[in-house]
């Protein structure tokens, strides 16, 4: 691919099986004058490159690829541990490490840190170029920060991830940049086998066009922020998905164990957190989780925006509250249809508002199965400003707006609040049927006094009232 190779420090010209940088060692201060790989330029296969113990990679550059390192061939694993470094290295693309074939499994681990790289172009810390990347992990502790790119802001991978792109055991994507394009911290051109957020790890403050922390182009198996994780403050500042953006679908979206997405924006598109453009499986809220302060400030879906969805699941006393967007969908907005939706377990949809459309917390577009309010859960405070709703069509819309009618009833719970009429919409007018189950027990006791004798009768009288409520 490359006229020239001008390698800073060296070239090897043929298959390596093992590459370490090991013992507190440092690769600094290199530069590729002419072409790629600052450092070193492996011209084939390597089998294994890694850096540990406490190594550094620092200030090397590339006037085109591979600031530290260019790889004109596969790698089966590039691997950082050991609480090492890759800092502050610069090139037109993969401003420290640029794989031109396949990288098998990427793994930054022990506490080690990849921090302030940039490219002009794409991959500020790493591009892969071909094929697939097995998986590309960060954890025990480990950092991926500030690095700079207009696209994948820390990592450009212009194929797919085949397996798993996991952030565990309190390690940290953030501050990452992708100016003016997409994928703040990651960008995956294909597809990702799955996507976790695990062991009170974050994801946090990242930036782009589209894609605040992450831009996949095709699919995502599932998608999980699990362990007290976080996901918050990332921002798309033109586009959707101010965290995590998906071009199709996502199998299944679960946001479990106290872990929380909040404060990540949309500044000029939809889905304030998460963007999906066509369908997720199974989307759920569990665990005391939390999805909180949100906002889509160009479009729909305050926190998040799909096509359609087989169900959505809010239960565990987990909290939707305080999400905003500029039309559509306050918290949530389905662009399709909607299997179920069901809050349940003492959980709470309060405070979010659609500024300039309908549903203040959810918008549904077209058909939804039912609807199950449960379990002492409250939809309270939420609000519509700029469409139809509340117990008629009129200048506000109610918790949700939907534009066909439900298949079945919304079903609440005796010990659940609804604090504002749902409003749904098709070509008719209406409003949805409250079912409630009130059951009264009668206690009769007779007493007689020269032989102690007390009879107990029990009726339990059990009353459903439904009331449907056309406009």
């Amino acid at each position: 691919m490359f006229d020239q190779i001008g390698s800073g420090a060296g070239y090897v010209n043929g298959y390596v099986t093992t590459f370490t940088i090991d013992g507190n060692s440092t690769i600094s201060g290199n530069r590729a004058e002419t072409d790629a790989g600052g450092a070193i330029y492996i011209e084939g296969k390597a089998d294994s490159v890694t850096i540990s113990g406490g190594s550094n990679v620092t200030d090397n550059s590339a006037v085109t690829a591979g600031g530290a390192f260019c790889i004109n061939g596969n790698v089966s694993t590039l691997a950082v541990g050991g609480g090492s470094s890759i800092t502050a290295n610069h090139a037109q693309a993969g401003g420290a490490v640029y794989v031109l074939g396949q990288a098998g499994s990427v793994t930054i681990t022990g506490g080690s840190s990849v921090t302030d790289n940039s490219a002009v172009n794409s991959g500020g810390a790493f591009y892969s170029h071909g094929g697939v990347v097995s998986t590309l992990a960060v954890g025990g502790g480990s950092s991926i920060t500030a690095n700079r790119a207009k696209w994948g802001g820390a990592v450009y991978i212009a194929g797919e991830v085949g397996g798993e792109l996991t952030v565990d055991g309190s390690s940290m994507i953030a501050d990452n940049i992708a100016d003016g394009g997409a994928g703040g911290a990651v960008y995956v051109w294909k597809s990702v086998g799955n996507i976790t957020i695990d062991g009170s790890s974050t994801i946090s403050d990242n930036q782009a066009k589209a894609g605040g922390a992450v831009y996949v182009g095709s699919y995502v198996g599932n998608l999980t922020v699990d362990g007290s994780s976080m996901m918050s403050g990332n921002r798309a500042d033109g586009g959707d998905g101010g965290s995590v953006y998906v071009r199709t679908y996502v199998g299944n979206l679960t946001i479990d164990s106290s872990s929380t997405m909040s404060g990540n924006r949309a500044n000029g598109g939809d889905g304030g957190a998460v963007y999906v453009g066509s369908y997720v499986g199974n989307l759920t809220i569990d665990g005391s989780s939390i999805v909180s302060g949100n906002r889509a400030d160009g479009g729909d879906g305050g926190a998040m925006r799909f096509g359609s969805v087989s169900s959505f699941a809010v239960k565990g006393g987990s909290t939707i509250s305080n999400n905003s967007a500029a039309a559509n969908g306050g918290a949530v907005n389905f662009a399709g249809d909607t299997g179920t939706i069901t809050i349940d377990g003492s959980s709470t949809i309060s405070g979010n508002r659609a500024d300039g459309g309908n549903g203040g917390a959810v918008y549904v577009t077209r058909y939804v199965g039912t609807i199950t309010i449960d379990g002492s859960s409250t939809m309270s405070g939420n609000r519509a400003d700029g469409g139809n709703g509340e117990t008629r069509a009129g200048p506000r819309a109610g918790q949700h707006w939907m534009w066909s009618a439900a298949a079945s009833p919304v079903l609440l719970g005796a010990a659940s609040a609804l604090r504002r009429v749902i409003c749904m919409k098709g070509r008719q007018q209406w409003q949805p049927m409250l079912t409630t189950t009130t059951t009264t027990t009668t206690t009769t006791t007779t007493t007689t006094t020269t032989t102690t004798t007390t009879t107990t009768t029990t009726t339990t009288t059990t009353t459903t009232t439904t009331t449907n409520q056309h406009k």
